[in-house]
């Protein structure tokens, strides 16, 4: 736990797989490319570095062991066979005053909301036969893996937890839109600003 002092904001974002986290990320992240203060988070994932998605630092289960107990990270879990950790390094921006954006599993939603005295949760959404078409089209998963994901259900996740829910249903550039604008004015600021 961070000191209840810190100024800055953990904006959480979670959702299905396939439901365009990535997309909404990579988006987001170029439109607010000008802020220095809003920090879109590089994860460390058991994942290899060109398996696609997002750009993250590719390391290997033991590695991610290593990290771990050397307390490399402020957050880490395990899903889908991966591991994940948020560096350490991003309580240095929250101290900052920064707004840290990361992606996270809904099953840290309530750990990542006790760590952080700011934090805010938003969720990308889409219709299940749309998170189904795009599984498939990324090709990661097998067709049993697709299924698995989309009948994953994180008991609990958001108990107690304010949720800004964003759409990903039609065009990319909408959904960004209105993710941009919801962490513009967690972070104080309004759309004109950006």
């Amino acid at each position: 736990m961070i000191a209840a002092s810190t100024v800055g904001l953990f904006a959480g974002v979670c959702g299905a797989s396939g439901a365009g986290k990535d997309t909404i990320l990579s988006g987001a992240k170029a439109e607010l490319a000008g802020l220095r203060d809003i920090v879109f988070v590089r994860r460390t994932i058991t994942r290899p570095a060109d398996a696609g998605g997002e750009d993250h630092a590719s390391v290997t289960e033991q590695e991610f062991a290593e990290l771990e107990r050397a307390g490399a990270f402020c957050l880490s879990w395990r899903a889908h066979g991966l591991a994940y950790g948020v560096p350490a390094s991003v309580l240095g921006d929250l101290a900052s005053g920064c707004t840290v954006v990361c992606n996270i599993s809904r099953a840290v939603a309530v750990l990542a909301a006790d760590k952080f005295p700011r934090f805010a949760l938003l969720e990308v959404t889409a219709e299940p036969e749309i998170i189904a078409a795009r599984l498939a089209a990324r090709g990661r998963e097998t067709a049993g893996e697709i299924e698995s994901r989309q009948l994953r259900n994180v008991a609990g996740w958001s108990s107690g937890l304010t949720l800004y829910r964003v759409a990903n249903n039609g065009m990319p550039q909408d959904a960004v839109g209105c993710f941009v604008s919801i962490v513009l004015s967690l972070s104080g600021r309004s759309a004109q600003q950006a």
